[in-house]
This record gives structure tokens, sequence and C-alpha cells, in this order.
């Protein structure tokens, strides 16, 4: 038999996930230290330096970290002191709460400067660190009170099921191609009929190694007359592979392919040259609906429709230098009001027209910009995963992308795509903050997830001017 140390059958122990946090921040980190230089790295690219060759393999170093705050100052020294290859190194947080957002180490060896290192260990950051990466000569071996190895007992039972007495000559006990014999820890060999003796062994397993642990009990018994007896038993502790791991990407662009945080917004004079050719506004009410008829001053009609609030308007084709609108009641049809609109004097983008019809484009000049967002989803781990959930957050509101993704079966080293279009208005000052969220389940072991973020940050050119007011 096989226990942790909580009691839980060493069979049946839960998969560990091999992603440090869940976006939830930690109060601690431990690493081995493995000597050696940067180019081992697994961790983020850029959180390993070198100097004078890099640290031994062997030899001992001299480890001091210490944790940063947001300006990259240094708050407290987490740890220092000399380690040997094989060593753990526990980094605590500077304080009661979670680790800072950045843990600095420098290795040196005989007073050498040999390697300096800068971990991301705050909640969002330890969203990429995993049990195993290794930055330079520290490996991560744990995370708050999440272990890579823990410690559990097997119990070694033997039961005397014969007619009669017999000495136990031999207990071998074989793991890992390596046999010990455990005969001298049977405190009384000689078992009577019915009796039985326990054996414990402490040892240590690894959750994150996915390499399956086979155990081989042997015992040869002597009874006062006949045969030796033997007996054989095994146990059997499997524990997946860890290896899911998933990156996701925003990236937007304009039709122009232009970054959509490098999008520059329209001069908001719409008659800079002169008059213009089309004009298209958002009907914003107030009413919320409202039966729209405008014409040119030789009494075409431009537009004659019924429209709802968030609705387009486009006038184009025959306008005149003014353009006659009236709007009526779609209840009982009576005439609400009517105005003029200049198309050749005083046009600005976003002013409001007649109290319900907001100018968003006028010939090339366009508020309203079609761009498209595409989250790039690949998995970087080593066995094939699916894709079960794709959250997007903006503005507040929160929706599952997942019906979007190109292929939700995503095969190790493969990436897949989600997109989506949307009018990005450019003529108003914001930050237009997108988040999404993609989770993961690989054939074994336990889900992993990643997220990412993309600020557009939009600095209007000019700011509207006053609404005109509506024809008496």
């Amino acid at each position: 038999a096989c226990e942790d140390e909580e009691g839980t059958e060493c069979s049946e122990i839960d998969p560990i996930a091999l992603q440090c946090s869940n976006g939830e921040e930690i109060d601690s980190i431990t690493f081995e230290y493995i000597g050696g230089d940067c180019d081992q790295s697994t961790l983020q690219a850029d959180c390993c330096k070198d100097f004078n060759g890099g640290p031994s393999e062997t030899d001992d170093g001299r480890v001091l970290c210490v944790s940063l705050d947001d300006d990259e100052m240094v708050v407290a020294v987490l740890f220092d002191k000399v380690v040997s290859v094989g060593d753990m190194i526990t980094i605590p947080s500077s304080g009661t709460g979670p680790l800072s957002r950045q843990t600095m180490c420098e290795i040196s060896e005989a007073g050498v400067k040999k390697q300096e290192l800068k971990i991301g260990t705050s909640g969002d950051e330890t969203d990429h660190i995993f049990l195993r990466d290794v930055c330079g000569s520290l490996q991560v071996e744990g995370c708050g009170e999440k272990n890579c190895i823990i410690p559990i007992t097997y119990t070694y039972t033997l039961k005397n099921v014969g007619q009669s007495s017999m000495d136990v000559t031999t207990l071998d006990r074989t793991r890992d191609g390596v046999t010990l014999d455990f005969l001298d820890d049977v405190e009384d060999k000689e078992l009577d009929f019915g009796e039985m003796r326990v054996v414990p062994e402490k040892d240590m397993f690894d959750l994150c190694s996915g390499v399956p642990v086979v155990t081989v009990l042997s015992c040869e018994a002597d009874p006062p007359i006949g045969e030796k007896c033997t007996a054989t038993d095994e146990y059997l502790i499997y524990m997946p592979p860890g290896s899911c791991r998933v990156d996701v990407e925003i990236t937007c662009v304009d039709d122009d392919g232009n970054d959509c945080d490098e999008i520059i917004p329209p001069p908001f004079n719409c008659n800079e040259d002169g008059c213009v050719d089309e004009v298209s506004f958002t009907f914003v009410g107030p009413p919320i609906s409202a039966r729209l008829i405008c014409k040119n001053d030789a009494g075409d009609d431009l537009f004659r429709e019924t429209v709802f609030i968030g609705e387009k308007v486009t006038l184009t084709e025959n306008l005149s230098p003014i353009v006659n609108c009236e709007m009526f009641d779609t209840g009982n049809g009576a005439k609400i009001r009517d105005f003029d609109i200049d198309t050749c004097e005083d046009l600005s983008l976003k002013d409001v027209y007649g109290e319900s019809l907001r100018l968003e484009s006028c010939d090339e000049q366009n508020c309203l910009v079609p761009i498209e967002y595409t989250y790039t989803i690949d998995n970087i781990g080593t066995v094939d995963m699916e894709i079960t959930e794709l959250l997007r957050t903006r503005d507040g509101s929160t929706v599952d992308l997942l019906d979007r993704v190109e292929d939700t079966n995503l095969a190790a080293g493969k990436d897949t795509v989600a997109k989506e279009t949307e009018e990005l208005d450019v003529c108003v000052d914001s930050d237009i903050l997108t988040t999404v969220r993609v989770e993961v389940d690989p054939p074994e072991g336990v889900p992993c997830f990643d997220e990412d973020e993309y600020l557009i940050n939009i600095e209007a050119s000019s700011s509207p001017t006053d609404p005109p007011s509506p024809s008496p």
C-alpha cells in the first residue's frame, strides 16, 4: 500500500497542474539550484543574463534574491545563501502578502558575478510560469502550496497465510532498477499462522515527471518442514505528464493593415475642400424611432425610411449645398421637427443635426473605422489538446468566442485563430481594453490556460462643436 501525508492512496492522487497560478497571487516560489548558463532557460526569454561565462554546473554559488516594486526599486532581500547543485531555494514574499511584481536574483562564485535573473512573480506573471520551468541556474519546483515533490509512505505487509509458522528469510524491494534489502526492518522474522508484520518506507514522489513508478516487493519464508515459499507484489503510481501549455495573442488591424492602436483620427472639419458629396450619420434619438425624409434643394428624395436608434443614415448622390430633413412620429405621423444640413460650410464630424443625427463621415473622412481582432491560439505544449473556452472581455461585457475558433482540436506545435470585426470610433478620446482568456484540455492531466490583452488608446484630433440649432 502507499499513501501521501493526507492519507490519499498514492494511485489516486489527483494530477497536478503545472501552471503556477490561475491568475491568483502566490506568496512563495521554490527553485532547485541546477547551475548552468542562460541557454537552458525555458521561462520568459529575457529572464536571464550571463556574466563571465555563467555559473558552473557543479560548483557552489551564492544566490542573492530581492523583491522589486513597480519602478524596479529594491524592496527587500528575500534570500541570500551559498548553495550547492541540487539545493532548494524558497523565495517568500517581502511581507505577509503575495510576491512582488518582480523578483531579481544574482548568482556569484567566489565573489564574481555569474548570472542575473529577473522573474515576473505577480499573479498575472505567474500565469506564465510552470513547474519545472528553467531560468538560468534555477528550476521551478514549487509555487505557493503547489510542489512537484511530495512525501509518501509505502507500507509492506507480510502475512502468514500458511498452515504452520515460518521464518522470513528474504524481503527485497525493487524500484527504478535498484533493489534494496528490507529484511532487517522486519522486527520479528518468525511468523506464526495468521500473524503479520508491517514494514514502512518513506519516499518522495515526483508529481511532475509523468514517469510511471513501479515498486516490486519480493518475499521468501522458510517453514520448519517442507520447501520455501515465495510471494511477489507490485504497486504502480502513474501521474499523467503535465505537458499542457498554451499561448494566446491578440492582434488588431484596420482594412489597410494598420495596427488599431496606430490609426490616425481624421480631421473633424469636412469643408476644407468645399462642399462634400456624401455624408453618413448615426441616428441617436430622441425619439427611439422616426420617419426621416431628406431632400435636396430640387426636391429630390435623398432618404425616406423609418430609422431606429443606432442605425446609419447615409446621404449620397445629388447632394445640394443645403439638404432639408423632416422627422415624423412613427405612431401618429405628426411632424417632430425639420432642419437643414449645410454640406458646404461648418460641417464637422460628431456634430449632431436636428437633435438626432450625429455626423460620422463625410467623403473620405470617417470616424467609424472597420477593424478586425485576431486571437491566435498556439499549442506550445507536447501533447494534442482541445480548446474548451475562449472568453473575450471588452467594455465590461464578456463573450465566449469558442464558436469562432477555426479548429478547436489543436495538435502539439500547431496554432489556430478566432476573428471578430468591429467598428472603431476614432473621433472620441477613449481607452478600449480587450482581454482574452483561453482554456485547453489535454487527453490526460489538468487543463491549462493563458490570457492576453490589447489596449487601443484614441486621442481625437478635435472635439465636436456645439450642435447647430434646429431650423425654426
